[in-house]
């Protein structure tokens, strides 16, 4: 019995061990490589708008927070409005009315061929739970999310608190870059092409963050107060509430 014990918890520590190499090899840029990394030619141009990239996100990986933000009520947030920022759902996702009113100063900034595609903004606790069930080992409450693999890390809010993650607070927003081609909006990244350093393929957040179409919306959001996520370039907040989010 001693024996059989020994053998299984070997084979345990083991597969721990191959679970944790698997892990660590996800390449993740830091905020020197977002800043000096050249921009990746596997990265394609401008793509017209995917519908099946719309929805709930990969996840998250601002899992450590700078402090607790005072909130409004969500029935006082409101969709942002202006001729180029584009949502699939209607209405479209709510947030802050002071940071609607930075993303609709954003848009108007950029040149009348850029646009922006809204896909996520305040997010409930209740669909924050689904993000971490679906991206996570723990469940809820846990303070770790220990991701699945192929999945990103996910904030789990600190006791059951919404304004300890940044979607559930209403002041961070997903965003994508839009550009007209032949009079049509064409998305410039996706999620999906950004994060396919998490199924091995060198294509990191880094050549997404310097896409030349996206870089557009990056430093029109930066100007209007917003930090950019050094591992999800589509991922802003205003103010600052992620320790990985920088301007």
């Amino acid at each position: 019995m001693r024996s059989l014990y020994i053998l299984w918890l070997l084979t345990f520590m083991l597969g721990c061990q191959s679970r944790q190499e698997t892990r660590t090899t996800r390449p993740y840029p830091t905020k020197e490589t977002v800043r000096d990394q050249e921009f990746s030619p596997g990265i394609p141009g401008p793509i017209p708008l995917n519908h099946s990239e719309a929805g709930l996100p990969f996840g998250e990986s601002e899992i450590r927070t700078i402090g607790r933000m005072m909130l409004s009520e969500p029935a006082t947030y409101r969709s942002p409005q202006a001729d180029n920022i584009v949502s699939l759902t209607k209405p479209g996702p709510i947030m802050e009315k002071d940071v609607a009113e930075a993303l609709e100063k954003a848009a108007a900034s950029l040149a009348p061929e850029y646009g922006i595609l809204l896909v996520t903004a305040y997010r409930s606790m209740a669909d924050q739970e689904t993000l971490i069930r679906q991206n996570c080992e723990n469940p809820p409450g846990f303070k770790s999310c220990q991701p699945k693999l192929t999945y990103q890390d996910t904030c789990l809010p600190a006791s059951n608190l919404r304004n300890t993650c940044p979607h559930t607070s209403g002041r961070a927003v997903d965003v994508f870059g839009l550009k007209k081609v032949d009079g049509e909006w064409q998305q410039c990244i996706t999620q999906s092409q950004c994060l396919m350093s998490l199924f091995g393929v060198e294509t990191s957040a880094a050549d997404c963050a310097q896409d030349p179409c996206q870089a557009v919306l990056i430093t029109a959001m930066k100007r209007q107060g917003f930090c950019l996520s050094n591992t999800q370039p589509w991922h802003f907040e205003n103010p600052q509430i992620s320790r990985n989010c920088y301007f």
